[in-house]
């Protein structure tokens, strides 16, 4: 048990470090209240071609799954979309090289003199994939966003059910933020 709490313990810790803040942004003239059926701008959603397909599908699920979160219903014939949702992935891979240093010291006490020699060299580049998921919601008459969520994340070689997971998450945490000026419970 000790064992299985301190596995816990530091799997928070893992996870806390992989948390990325959400950003958002949004028009402050416009009357959220006022937005209850959205619709899929399919055409302008997606991701950029580095992103696997797999991932912006994943992104897609876990939005259809936390939009009724918001309040918003998905709109119909009797009730046409006020809203429009759109969704986009982009990827990037960034190159953490590590850097060199070195560092003499010397020093001397009770008449005897010593020096030290540090040196470090670079082990070779590590490089780190990040995936950006964007949410807009865009005022169905005006093809405006009116409001704009995103967050990174930083992948390695997770499996399928853990990045699924991970997508689910930082898409549940983008869509917390929706509407503006909401109270957290």
């Amino acid at each position: 048990m000790p064992r299985l709490l301190s596995l816990l313990f530091i799997f928070s810790l893992l996870a806390a470090c992989q948390s990325n803040k959400v950003s958002v942004d949004y028009d402050t003239d416009a009357h959220f209240n006022d937005y209850h059926y959205y619709q899929w701008l399919e055409e302008k959603s997606g991701s950029s071609k580095e992103v696997d397909p797999l991932m912006a599908a994943r992104v897609k699920e876990a939005l259809q799954q936390q939009l009724p979160t918001t309040g918003l219903v998905k709109a119909s014939e009797q009730h046409p979309a006020d809203l429009l949702v759109r969704y986009f992935v982009a990827s990037s891979t960034k190159s953490k090289s590590s850097n060199s240093s070195g560092s003499v010291g010397m020093g001397s006490a009770g008449g005897n003199t010593a020096m030290g020699l540090s040196m470090s060299f670079p082990m070779g580049d590590s490089p780190t994939r990040e995936v950006q998921i964007i949410i807009d919601f865009l005022d169905a008459s005006e093809q405006k966003v009116k409001w704009r969520g995103s967050r990174k994340l930083k992948l390695s070689d997770q499996p399928p059910e853990e990045l699924a997971a991970m997508v689910q998450q930082a898409v549940a945490e983008i869509i917390a933020m929706y509407p503006p000026g909401k109270t957290k419970k």
